[in-house]
């Protein structure tokens, strides 16, 4: 099958594998063309606060303003980025407005408009319409394989196990969406040799509530996100909203960011779990990082020192936790005739720096509703989500060679970057003009950093 076309969009039998941002995501969009969507997510329902922040890029907006049916705000605009010296003084980086949310907000306002999950963030979710599919979340359940159980049949086979039970289940579907994330079960079938790629350094993070900060450090974050830099290290703060999605001043949440470079002999002993002294592997969670590991950061920040906002921020940060750094781009994303595709993390796993995981995900979600409509053939789709992952992926290599690397790494780094970020928009803009006379879809208003 090519592509679907739009008058059989209505009942076609859709199973997203992960039930995150980008799954959601998706899983909404379908659901609003009509399609039957099903989401398996091996984590529960209720997730317990991820404390990160996420930036939401126009085409996170663009999606929310076509498929969001709550009215509730639930972001914290901000007006640029400035950068921290001595004393506070603070010295602009780069203008512009950007909303703010955090990832609780966002995955349960999708999850609300998805299939009317009832959260203390949303505990009233919107009413459905007559024209959408239908949708089911299924949580805790763990998929084990996709196929085609005979060569002839048209539809594939999810086979899933439920993690309580343990009872195994088979579901047919029309189209399956790997959006399981950066580990991929999906990936790992089809494309087993794309694998995580250490980038060489971590991050650890926490949050404060606002109401424990200083007026000083306040002012500094109040309509800006903030950075400082040092030799292969950098820091970010930015203000996110709060318990259940607060905006309230005072219970919002000033999120922090600081990337150490680690060996791998460092970090073998950062990622060693304070309670029972397993390593993990690319998350150390809140409550788990070593007292020693988290005493040695805030050592090294006092003697710096920090800015004083930053250090406030971090001196006052309760539950820090870590996050490995690692990167991979998937060359292929689409698997047995266009039935299988993948999105998100599990396409491209993009370094953070430029906050652009979400706009990825949007992204890819309006690329796959248009295959799903017949709008694209599955050739063409898969040569718009690559282009666009494979640019997002150079760029966070560069800026995080910027960041945490030499000087001459970073030029390098930035001239492969730029180099295809031009190619990228003359190839897309003579593409548009050949085709429709007009801006192609797979041009990103977010790939100009």
């Amino acid at each position: 099958m090519s592509s679907l076309a739009q008058d059989e969009c209505v009942g076609r039998r859709v199973i997203i594998v992960g039930g995150s941002i980008a799954g959601l995501m998706c899983g909404l969009l379908l659901k609003h063309v009509g399609c039957n969507v099903e989401i398996l997510e091996q984590d529960s329902d209720d997730r317990k606060s991820h404390m990160a922040g996420i930036a939401m890029g126009p085409n996170v907006m663009d999606l929310l303003r076509d498929h969001d049916r709550l009215k509730k705000p639930f972001t914290y605009g901000i007006d640029g980025l400035q950068s921290l010296g001595t004393g506070n003084k603070p010295r602009i980086v780069a203008t512009g407005k950007r909303e703010i949310t955090s990832w609780d907000a966002l995955y349960y306002r999708l999850r609300s408009n998805f299939d009317g999950w009832v959260s203390a963030y949303y505990p009233q979710p919107p009413k459905a319409d007559i024209m959408d599919g239908t949708t089911a979340y299924h949580s805790n359940t763990r998929v084990l394989d996709v196929g085609r159980p005979d060569a002839s049949d048209a539809h594939l086979t999810v086979t899933s196990v439920n993690r309580h039970t343990n009872a195994v289940s088979e579901r047919n579907a029309d189209l399956v969406i790997g959006a399981d994330g950066a580990d991929s079960m999906i990936r790992a079938k089809y494309q087993p040799a794309v694998q995580r790629r250490y980038a060489g350094y971590v991050v650890w993070r926490g949050t404060v509530q606002e109401e424990h900060l200083s007026d000083p450090t306040l002012k500094a974050v109040a309509h800006s996100a903030i950075n400082h830099t040092m030799d292969q290290h950098h820091i970010i703060a930015y203000v996110i909203p709060g318990k259940d999605g607060s905006l309230q001043a005072g219970e919002r949440l000033v999120n922090f960011c600081w990337y150490t470079n680690e060996t791998p002999e460092s970090l073998d002993d950062i990622l060693r779990d304070r309670i029972d002294g397993h390593r993990h592997r690319n998350t150390v969670p809140a409550g788990r990082v070593k007292e020693s590991a988290w005493e040695a950061r805030l050592k090294h920040a006092r003697a710096v020192p920090l800015p004083p906002a930053m250090l406030e921020i971090v001196e006052k940060i309760q539950e820090p936790f870590i996050q490995v750094i690692s990167d991979f781009f998937s060359p292929k994303g689409a698997f047995e005739n266009g039935q299988v595709l993948l999105m998100g993390d599990a396409l491209t796993l993009v370094r953070p720096h430029a906050g652009l995981s979400s706009a990825k995900s949007a992204f890819h979600s309006r690329a796959i509703e248009d295959f799903v409509r017949g709008k694209t053939s599955i050739q063409e789709w898969e040569t718009c989500v690559l282009r666009y992952s494979y640019l997002h992926w150079t760029q966070g290599v560069y800026w995080g060679t910027f960041y945490q690397g030499s000087m001459s790494m970073a030029i390098i780094s930035g001239a492969h970057y730029w180099t295809y970020s031009a190619w990228y928009r003359f190839t897309s803009w003579m593409e548009a003009m050949l085709t429709s006379g007009g801006k192609s879809s797979s041009v990103s208003d977010e790939c100009t950093t």
